[in-house]
């Protein structure tokens, strides 16, 4: 069992965390949607930490009032397509299980880990998209 000395110390540090993260995000947010402005060619992957829809979770629930999954939302309405779920519309595939309940044995999981990209940038150069859930990873 874990326990809290100070709760308010702890909260002062999620609240920090979570602002940065906001800020980060409205950065990459207004770089990208003037990268597609200018008609430039855009490509944005990494592990975004969250989840778009409930097709990309086990449990078939996400919180849409999430100020990452809003953010996400607003980047594909830009026109930003992320492209495993281009190619694969109905697949449930995940990128991260927890390793404190060996959720991967279960496939009980989530996809956090994202390739978006400009409609240029499909068209042009990804003609699929993977996700090789046999490789063991940090997930």
């Amino acid at each position: 069992p874990a326990i809290t000395i100070n709760p308010q110390e702890d909260k002062d540090k999620f609240d920090k965390r979570v602002r940065f993260k906001q800020r980060y995000l409205r950065a990459i947010y207004l770089r990208i949607m003037a990268l597609l402005r200018d008609k430039r060619e855009v490509i944005l992957v990494g592990d975004l930490n969250v989840s778009h829809s409930s097709i990309d979770v086990a449990w078939n629930a996400v919180d849409n009032s999430s100020f990452s999954r809003i953010w996400l939302k607003k980047l594909l309405k830009l026109g930003v397509i992320d492209a495993y779920r281009h190619f694969h519309p109905r697949h449930r595939r995940y990128t991260h299980w927890s390793q404190v309940t060996g959720a991967r044995k279960t496939n009980y999981g989530s996809r956090i880990d994202y390739i978006l990209m400009s409609a240029q940038v499909a068209q042009k150069a990804c003609n699929d998209c993977g996700i090789w859930d046999h490789v063991l990873g940090s997930d």
